[in-house]
C-alpha cells in the first residue's frame, strides 16, 4: 500500500536536483512538455519574488538501482531517490531556467493609475515594473530570498505505476486534460512507449516544446502501421488501441530497428527537400512499413535513400 507524506523544497533544491538529473519528468506521459509561455513563467517567478503561495508538487520517490545508477553516483555522490515528478513540471522547469539566467520576466500586466491589480514589485524602497527582471539582476539579498522560497511537496512512496497514474488522473480531474493526455496516462504500455520515444529521430521531427507528447503518439501510430493490415490513424481508432496495446520486447526491437534505419537513411540523404519530407509527421508514418520491408530485403541505407530521393522528387523508380 502506498503512503503519502509532505516535505518542503526550496527553489534552490529544485534547481540542484534538476541539475543532478534526479528529477524524472518522463515518468507520466500525460505530463505536458514545456508548454508555458513566457508570461505564465514570469507570473510564477513574480510569485516567488513576492513570497506568494505556489501550488504544491506531487512526486513519486523511487529508490535508485545502485548498479544502473553507477555513473550518476560517481558524479553526484550517492543519491537515494529518483524523484518522478507526477505533477509540477512547468513550475520546476520555470524555476530552473530563471535561476540559470535563461530568461527575464515579461508579459506581466503593467500598472496604470486606477488598476485594481498591481503587479509592481518593491525594490530598494520603490515600486518598479515586474518585467525585464532576470536572476542576475537581483541583489544578493534578493537572490537569497528567492533561492530559499519553499513550496510543499507530496511524496508518494511504494506506489505502483498504476497507482501513481491513478493519483495523477484524480489530481487533474478538475483541470482541462485533453483527451490525448488522458489516453497517454492510461496507456497499458506507457513505460515501453516512453522508452522507445526517446529515439533521436524524434528530436529531428519535433520541437523541444512538443517532443514528449508527439514522440509518444508517433510511436503508437508506428506500432499500428506495422501490426495492422488496414491501419487507421484516425483519433477514434487510435484512442482505444493506445490504451490496450501490449508492446513486447520484440516489438521494441522492431520499432527501434526501423527508426534506426530511417535515421541512417536521413543522414545520407543530400536533398534538403527530401530530408524534410522524411521527417514530416504524415510522410514518416507512411514510410514505416516501407522502411521495414526495405530493411528485410537487405537494402542498405544508401539504397533506400536513393529510392526516397527519386520517390519524393517525382522521378520514376524501379
Amino acid at each position: 500500500m502506498y503512503t503519502i507524506t509532505t516535505a518542503q523544497w526550496s527553489f534552490k533544491k529544485i534547481a540542484e536536483e534538476m541539475k543532478k538529473g534526479n528529477i524524472d519528468f518522463k515518468c507520466g506521459s500525460a505530463q505536458r512538455g514545456d508548454v508555458w509561455d513566457r508570461s505564465r513563467q514570469s507570473l510564477l517567478i513574480h510569485s516567488g519574488l513576492r513570497g506568494d503561495i505556489i501550488p504544491c508538487l506531487y512526486v513519486r520517490r523511487v529508490e535508485k538501482d545502485i548498479e544502473q545508477a553507477e555513473e550518476i553516483i560517481k558524479e553526484v555522490k550517492k543519491v537515494k531517490y529518483v524523484f518522478e515528478m507526477r505533477d509540477g513540471r512547468q513550475r520546476c522547469t520555470t524555476i530552473f531556467k530563471f535561476i540559470n539566467g535563461e530568461f527575464k520576466t515579461s508579459g506581466i500586466p503593467e500598472y496604470e493609475d486606477g488598476d485594481k491589480i498591481d503587479y509592481r514589485l518593491e525594490r530598494n524602497g520603490e515600486m518598479v515594473s515586474p518585467n525585464g527582471i532576470g536572476f542576475e539582476d537581483l541583489t544578493e539579498d534578493e537572490k537569497l530570498d528567492f533561492l530559499t522560497r519553499t513550496l510543499t511537496v507530496y511524496y508518494i512512496d511504494n506506489a505502483t505505476d498504476a497507482e501513481a497514474d491513478m493519483i495523477f488522473l484524480k489530481l487533474n480531474n478538475g483541470k482541462a486534460l485533453t483527451t490525448a493526455e488522458r489516453n497517454r496516462a492510461e496507456a497499458k504500455s506507457r513505460n515501453e512507449i516512453i522508452d522507445i520515444a526517446s529515439h533521436d529521430i524524434f528530436k529531428l521531427m519535433f520541437s523541444e516544446k512538443t517532443l514528449d507528447n508527439n514522440a509518444f503518439d508517433t510511436v503508437v501510430k508506428s506500432y499500428i502501421m506495422l501490426n495492422n493490415d488496414n491501419p487507421s490513424l484516425l483519433n477514434k481508432d487510435v484512442k482505444p488501441l493506445m490504451k490496450s496495446i501490449d508492446i513486447t520486447d520484440e516489438d521494441k526491437k522492431q520499432l527501434t530497428a526501423v527508426f534506426d534505419y530511417i535515421l541512417e537513411t536521413y543522414n545520407v540523404l543530400e536533398t534538403k527537400k527530401v530530408k524534410k519530407r522524411v521527417i514530416g509527421k504524415t510522410s514518416f508514418l507512411s514510410l514505416i512499413p516501407i522502411a521495414e520491408q526495405a530493411m528485410n530485403d537487405g537494402k542498405i541505407a544508401e539504397e533506400f535513400a536513393s529510392f526516397l530521393d527519386k520517390f519524393f522528387s517525382g522521378k520514376t523508380t524501379k
